[in-house]
């Protein structure tokens, strides 16, 4: 398949990584949808590509510097979204070589951006055979981000807000070097986050500047 357009068709949910593996893909369309969530990296892998619109859908984070690897890209449009630029070097000298660029105009300001989330509560031995989860013990939040940060939980916490009030906050279990994932464990008792009742939830992480002692 070398074409793909599927603008105004209504669309919602992620953009699949799987995308990433139509390398010969050289036209991509998906303007005018309501797509969310973050660019999947993967679709560095689409080094045949042409002509890339995003423009007009609800995206958020930032452009993946693996689209650096899209040395054949001549026309980039995105703009109508949350999404960010970054501004390293490589990725700018990348975006030079790219003839029609429409963007938001958005720099990513250098704080590290949530890639995935996903909360375990289930029997099972997670991440390098590191903890045990089991079904009715606290749950687990995972946020994985785009690059390697301190572990810090004076610096450093979640806010697990549902239908727009803050329900409950949480601090990173320790991790003594810089990881690129970090784990909040949900209180034992909690009937807010561990029990998940119905409703529309959004979780913040958020850098303190001025550290402050967890309780």
């Amino acid at each position: 398949m070398e074409y793909l357009e599927l603008g105004d068709n209504h669309l919602n949910g992620k953009i699949p990584s799987e995308l990433g593996k139509l390398n010969i893909l050289r036209r991509l369309k998906l303007w005018d949808n309501q797509l969310n969530g973050t660019i999947p990296p993967e679709l560095g892998n689409l080094t045949s590509l042409l002509n890339f619109n995003l423009t007009s859908n609800q995206l958020s984070g930032s452009i993946p510097l693996s689209f650096i690897n899209l040395s054949s890209l001549y026309d980039f449009r995105f703009n109508g979204n949350s999404l960010c630029e970054p501004n390293t070097p490589e990725f700018l000298a990348w975006k030079a070589t790219v003839t029609y660029w429409v963007g938001t105009g958005i720099v990513c300001d250098g704080l590290p951006i949530i890639t995935n989330i996903e909360i375990n509560q289930a029997l099972g031995v997670q991440k390098d055979n590191e903890q045990n989860f089991v079904a009715n013990k606290p749950a687990v939040i995972r946020l994985q981000l785009d690059q390697k940060v301190p572990v810090d939980r004076h610096t450093q916490k979640l806010e697990v807000v549902r239908d727009g009030s803050s329900i409950q906050t949480l601090y990173p279990n320790y991790n003594s070097s810089q990881s690129k994932i970090l784990e909040f464990y949900c209180p034992m008792v909690s009937t807010v986050c561990g029990n998940w009742p119905p409703g529309e939830y959004t979780l913040s992480l958020i850098h303190i500047s001025e550290p402050t002692r967890p309780y």
